[in-house]
Formats: structure tokens, sequence, C-alpha cells
């Protein structure tokens, strides 16, 4: 019996190292570890350079890049409130912007705890 309790151990450690892979396919493009920051987009404004994300706005940086999942650089027109989304932020001029973001799979979990 301590046999089994080990080998399923085992095998829900090996599930857990994983990570993004668990429950969504993502394409080979995006980062193996995706960034912390990621949510749900409530909203948008592109001429305003302005994102929603979880209640929080976000500035987009004139050069934000935009991966999907059928594409490797699309665009920020894209985007769409509802949308799971991973995100990366530079500071420009002392403000946070968005440069990069992943959009993600509806069925998508990360493996390091709840969305943020």
């Amino acid at each position: 019996m301590n046999h089994i309790k080990k080998l399923l151990t085992i095998l829900l450690c090996s599930l857990g190292i994983l990570g993004n892979a668990w429950g969504a396919e993502l394409p080979g493009y995006y980062p193996e570890i995706l960034p912390r920051m990621s949510g749900v987009i409530e909203g948008i404004d592109i001429k305003r350079g302005e994102l929603i994300v979880n209640d929080t706005q976000r500035l987009l940086s004139m050069n934000t890049k935009v991966h999907s999942l059928n594409t490797e650089f699309s665009s920020l027109r894209i985007l769409r409130p509802g949308m799971k989304i991973s995100f990366d932020t530079r500071s420009v001029n002392g403000k946070a912007q968005v440069t990069e973001i992943w959009i993600l799979p509806t069925n998508f979990t990360p493996s390091r705890g709840p969305m943020k």
C-alpha cells in the first residue's frame, strides 16, 4: 500500500511540473513560463493606449506585441473584453506600460494559482 501512495505522490508532483501545458495546449512560440501578470480583459481603448484587466487600468506601450493562439505576432485590434491574457510590463518614464500580451485559451488555468 505504501508503494501505491509513493507512486501516486510522484505522479501528482510530475503533473505539477508540466506547468502551463496542463489543461490547455499553448503554441510553441509562447514562453515556457508565462509572465505572472494575467487576467481577463474588461476593456481596451487603443487610441488612448489603455487596457483594463481585472479592474485595473494599464497603459499600453506604443509598440505592444500581441501573440495569439493562431499567429505569433498579431495586433491590438484583436483584443476583446472577456479574453484571458498574460502580459509583461516595463517601466517607461516611471510608468508601467504593457509591452507584450499573450492571448490564452478560455479553458486555461495557470499552474501557479489564480489569475492576478
